[in-house]
């Protein structure tokens, strides 16, 4: 089933929980009886730590803002991907306040309970966000661009898992030609390294930096709903950093690992859009640790 109105009620509360002004009551309302956050770092946490969590992010961003739209939905789950801007007004991963304007983007996944958030897994483009802190990047420039999907059809099961199946082979096999097999000519990737990154672009930073830098990297996909085109998914990478340089950092031998969450539309037999965040961040303080 698609996007339904109970999944839409559930994620505005979820994001009018990112202004300044909600209140006790608003959080208290938005999460159901035993909710679970699984965001990076937080796995199996409850409300009282989302609390938490909330707070840190307004005492280091003024003027934060979360604007969520949604992409697919399948029974009680839903997908849906997010713009986050803010000021750097306080500590923020550790760096002090330095009065830049932030923005990045966030893809998240939830379960709902009688129209109440029950689960949640995201992840999110917060090395961009500390590049842009220490001046060593910049928000993106545009929005990411709609790829159409063509033709509206149906897809089997089968067709649904295919794309999990040939992303981990890719991956496990460092076939970067697999790409061209797997994604569409006019593919485009709203990602961490940028809103609209093309085939050519993905398959070359998969061959040339992240394969390179973890000779041993695999991708275990764990199917979370699919939509008609649109199917959703959450992975759990590792590798041992023991090949080129990666984001600087010279090999070590460290092993590590990071989550990443996945939609994306199919059209046909191949991938046309794609909705990627890695917890890339957390992958740097592991090579740094």
């Amino acid at each position: 089933m698609p996007i339904s109105p109970e999944h839409l009620s559930a994620l505005r509360a979820y994001e009018m929980l990112w202004r300044s002004d909600a209140s006790d009551d608003e959080i208290e309302a938005a999460f159901a009886p035993g909710y679970r956050d699984h965001r990076p770092g937080a796995d199996g946490t409850g409300v009282t730590e989302f609390r938490a969590h909330r707070r840190s992010a307004f005492d280091a961003l003024s003027g934060l803002s979360a604007r969520y739209e949604p992409i697919a939905g399948d029974g009680p789950r839903f997908a849906a991907h997010a713009t986050v801007t803010g000021v750097h007004r306080g500590e923020f991963f550790g760096v002090a306040a330095t009065g830049r304007a932030l923005s990045w983007r966030e893809v998240h996944l939830f379960e709902v309970r009688d129209g109440r958030i029950a689960g949640h897994w995201m992840d999110a483009a917060l090395l961009s966000a500390y590049l842009q802190i220490t001046g060593q990047g910049q928000p993106d420039a545009g929005p990411p661009r709609p790829v159409p999907s063509g033709p509206s059809r149906s897809y089997t099961t089968a067709e649904q898992q295919a794309p999990l199946d040939a992303y981990t082979a890719m991956v496990a096999g460092h076939d970067a030609g697999t790409a061209q097999k797997l994604y569409t000519d006019d593919y485009l990737q709203h990602g961490p390294f940028g809103p609209n990154v093309t085939r050519s672009e993905f398959e070359a930073g998969n061959r040339d930096i992240v394969w390179k830098a973890m000779p041993d990297i695999s991708i275990q996909l764990t199917p979370f709903l699919a939509d008609r085109e649109l199917v959703a998914y959450r992975g759990l990478g590792q590798g041992t950093h023991t090949g080129a340089e990666l984001f600087g950092v010279p090999p070590a031998g460290r092993h590590v690992t990071f989550t990443e969450t996945h939609v994306v539309r199919l059209r046909g037999d191949r991938v046309c859009e794609h909705w990627l965040q890695v917890d890339l961040l957390s992958l740097l303080n592991q090579l740094q640790a």
